[in-house]
């Protein structure tokens, strides 16, 4: 079968009802993840079908009905230890009717109690009934049958007369049960009083011995409720065996008591009678005392286990609490390392924002830039443009003067050599100085234009050099946006 995947309610084993809510102690069938088998648990009643509540309920049921029938099986023990049977067919048949009694009381849920209830050891549940034969010469030995009907009989005790004696009108009298059987009360009415004072005792130890049954429940295991629990039970089966011992003092002393106002009779095989049934009452009460006894011990070995359990489970919940704390505080750590990661993802989309607002910043920017670029490249163009046509109008011109102080200098060497060749000739000298002004109003005039053609040229460097500086800052803008 697969691990884990099967699992099945066999029945109940125990309930606790808390805040008006039935808990049950559910037994279950199947393996966990592990291969190992499913522990009981604790289910509300929500998670119970309704066939486990209601075979749960006929196992209870069963369970009072077996302590009210073993109840009642000792009280008629010690009844029928203070009877005396006219005759052996009497006897047999009231044995038979106590025995079908009994065998009744134990038919009723019988499956369910074979199997559910726990095994009890047989030493411990053996019940005797002894049967004493007509023998007028001799105190019979009883014969002891040892009988385990599914752990619940009592000790009974069915004893004959040793002398069968007619007994007046005024003394006793026959009383018939539903199956006519006859019954011969004993003899005096205060012996009749007295075991009805030990009946009175028998009620008494019997309700004291509810007390026990506390102990069958298993105790509650939650860890707060231990302790007190484990402190009740002791009490319990401290103060069940102080009343177990005084009831039983009390029995005794009791029958003693009878005995010794009963021997100033002058009927000595009545007496004798009655000094038989009376040991044979004591031999019951002190089988009972040794049966309950070791019931107490049994208890009392339940509940060493129970304790031993107890403590089980109490450290099984300390390492539970314990792993829990471990689990918590990893909890913990796990939390604080995601509030850290939050943290960071907080900073880093913080970032993340500012670059994009960055972004955004330099975008528009470099819009701005272009716009101002592109206005300026364009009116530096027109510059350009208008220094182009001013320097090749400044060149024509200079070529002009150039050729001009070319055509002067050649009119100067010539007027030179006409002036050396004619120097004898007869020119005025107002037209030598003419000549001279005019040469030198023509030099002016071609070093000013010379002048003109170097600021001319400058100036047409400078705007190179400035539309190069223009051009480098924006191709420097745009690897600065690339690598962004």
């Amino acid at each position: 079968m697969p691990k884990g995947n099967y699992w099945e309610a066999v029945r109940i084993l125990d309930e606790e009802i808390i805040n008006s809510i039935s808990y049950y102690f559910v037994q279950w069938k199947g393996v966990d993840q592990n291969g190992d088998p499913w522990k009981p648990s604790w289910e509300p009643e929500t998670n119970c079908t309704q066939a486990l509540i209601e075979d749960w309920r006929n196992v209870k049921n069963s369970k009072e009905i077996v302590i009210k029938n073993t109840r009642q099986v000792c009280r008629r023990s010690s009844v029928a230890s203070s009877m005396t049977i006219s005759s052996d067919d009497e006897s047999k048949a009231l044995e038979q009717i106590l025995m079908n009694e009994i065998y009744e009381g134990q038919s009723q849920n019988c499956n369910n109690i074979t199997s559910n209830l726990s095994p009890i050891d047989p030493e411990t549940t053996s019940e005797t009934s002894t049967i004493i034969g007509d023998d007028e010469t001799s105190n019979p030995q009883p014969n002891r049958e040892a009988q385990n009907t599914s752990n619940v009989f009592a000790s009974i005790k069915l004893i004959s007369p040793t002398t069968k004696r007619p007994m007046s009108d005024n003394e006793n009298f026959v009383e018939k049960d539903e199956n006519n059987f006859s019954v011969k009360k004993l003899r005096t009415d205060k012996l009749s009083r007295d075991y009805e004072s030990i009946d009175e005792l028998e009620k008494q130890f019997f309700s004291s011995k509810q007390s026990k049954t506390a102990l069958e429940t298993p105790p509650p295991t939650t860890p707060s409720s231990v302790k007190d629990h484990l402190s009740d039970s002791e009490s319990i089966i401290s103060d069940s065996e102080n009343e177990l011992d005084k009831t039983e003092n009390r029995k005794i002393n009791c029958l003693a008591t009878t005995h010794s106002q009963d021997t100033n009779s002058n009927d000595l095989p009545y007496l004798i009678n009655q000094t038989s049934v009376r040991n044979e009452a004591i031999a019951t009460l002190l089988q009972e005392r040794e049966y309950y006894h070791k019931t107490v011990m049994r208890f009392e070995n339940d509940w060493k286990n129970q304790q031993a359990k107890n403590e089980k489970l109490t450290q099984e919940n300390n390492q539970t609490q314990k792993e829990l704390h471990d689990k918590q505080i990893e909890l913990s750590n796990a939390r604080l390392q995601l509030q850290q990661l939050q943290e960071q993802l907080t900073c880093m989309e913080e970032s993340c924002n500012k670059k994009d607002e960055k972004a955004r910043n330099l975008e528009l920017e470099w819009e701005d830039i272009k716009k101002q670029f592109d206005f300026r490249h364009k009116n530096d163009q027109e510059q350009i443009d208008k220094l182009q046509k001013t320097k090749d109008l400044l060149t024509e011109e200079n070529q002009k003067l150039t050729s001009e102080i070319e055509n002067l200098k050649v009119a100067i060497n010539n007027a030179s050599q006409n002036f050396s060749i004619n120097r004898h000739s007869t020119r005025s000298s107002g037209n030598v100085k003419t000549l001279r002004v005019e040469n030198d109003k023509l030099r002016s005039q071609i070093k000013m234009m010379s002048l003109k053609c170097e600021l001319q040229q400058q100036s047409t460097k400078i705007i190179e050099e400035a539309a190069i500086r223009h051009e480098s800052t924006v191709r420097f803008l745009l690897k600065q946006m690339n690598m962004e």
